[in-house]
């Protein structure tokens, strides 16, 4: 894991390039529409947790378990980047 935070705004490419790196290999042709698990990325839950705490400490955000990580929350790299996007300020 990086632990390196980001200041900025959060972009789809780097949230894209955090599923990448914790997927090796990722399917060919993987995009931000591409599924995070089955038929896609097919990241077990065991690296979907490790894709899921990057992001928080890349992106300095926290979320909920209970209410935060849904089947469409976590279906692809763009409903990931969403909730991110939702849960920093402003």
């Amino acid at each position: 894991m990086s632990g390196e935070p980001l200041t900025g705004d959060p972009t789809i490419e780097e949230v894209h390039a955090i599923v990448m790196r914790i997927a090796d290999p990722a399917p060919l042709g993987a995009g931000p529409d591409t599924f995070l698990t089955e038929g896609g990325f097919s990241l077990d839950s065991v690296n979907l947790l490790r894709t899921i705490i990057e992001c928080e400490e890349t992106f300095q955000i926290v979320c909920d378990p209970d209410t935060d990580f849904t089947d469409e929350t976590l279906r692809t790299v763009r409903t990931l980047f969403d909730l991110i996007r939702s849960k920093r300020p402003g």
